[in-house]
């Protein structure tokens, strides 16, 4: 889940003071979805550039790390789908086959019988 609320994730901040008296963040007014605490950006100012890199890589690893996590669950739940809708279609080949079966053996009787009243007459 994506947290829109939080302003300290939002790396298009500008480090300046807000000007005319407009919120910082303007983006969507979402409810946190997800039981995860959000990482809080240290509070460290421009000063040291390198700090600041350090933590929007560590950021995009662990966004990576919980996508990936995402990607694979969503793979998982698609093969179940895949395999009970395959089982499903197994069901209905197996009992239409046994019904196609039961008529032919139906009106495969139904001649013989036929041809033996024929013959008898």
């Amino acid at each position: 889940m994506i947290d829109f609320n939080s302003i300290s994730d939002d790396t298009t901040i500008q480090r300046a003071a807000p000007t005319s008296g407009r919120a910082q963040c303007e983006g969507a007014d979402m409810k946190k979805q997800n039981a995860r605490q959000a990482v809080v950006k240290p509070e460290i100012e421009a000063a040291n550039p390198m700090m600041e890199m350090v933590w929007r890589l560590e950021r995009l690893e662990r966004q990576v790390q919980r996508l990936s996590e995402l990607v694979r669950n969503h793979a998982e739940d698609n093969d179940r789908l895949v395999r009970i809708v395959a089982e499903d279609r197994d069901v209905i080949r197996r009992e239409l086959l046994r019904k196609h079966e039961h008529r032919v053996r139906v009106r495969k009787h139904l001649r013989d019988v036929s041809s033996k009243v024929d013959l008898e007459h």
